[in-house]
């Protein structure tokens, strides 16, 4: 997992293999935002997920995936995000849906981090993550980028 602000998503390029162009999609959303709705980067490679909604509290459930790497960048407002190490989870809700590249755990976040406007969030397949823990509306673009 990294916590960071926008300007400094370059200097995760190589965990991400190199990709600019997540970059500057994420660029182009920031200073054009699009309305909510899915947009492809590179087909099912790269995609982004524009979103804005409320956050659920401690309602917020620990969620994870293993197709895709998640970059979770707050537009607008302040998410709050649970974190666990995917190894660590003990309680999964269900068996994992390749479909749609998701589990869920009723485990209890290790650490929840505060996620401000144009800051962001990577989560790997090994990182078990809740989205939305916080109070309020957020905007936020989830980039989805496939594992090699």
């Amino acid at each position: 997992m990294i916590l960071d602000t926008f300007d400094r998503l370059s200097t995760y390029l190589p965990l991400l293999d190199g990709d600019l162009s997540v970059i500057r999609a994420l660029q182009k959303i920031i200073s054009h935002p699009t309305e909510n709705g899915r947009e492809r980067i590179d087909g099912e490679r790269v995609f982004v997920i524009i979103q804005e909604c409320e956050g659920k509290g401690n309602k917020a459930q620990l969620e994870a995936h293993r197709k895709y790497i998640d970059i979770q960048l707050v537009l607008s407002g302040e998410d709050i995000m649970g974190w666990k190490p995917l190894a660590e989870c003990t309680n999964p809700i269900h068996t994992y849906n390749s479909e749609t590249d998701i589990v869920f755990f009723t485990d209890e976040p290790q650490t929840l981090l505060p996620v401000p406007e144009k800051h962001f969030a990577i989560f790997f397949p090994e990182d078990a993550h809740a989205p939305l823990a916080g109070k309020g509306t957020v905007r936020k673009a989830i980039v989805k980028i496939a594992v090699k």
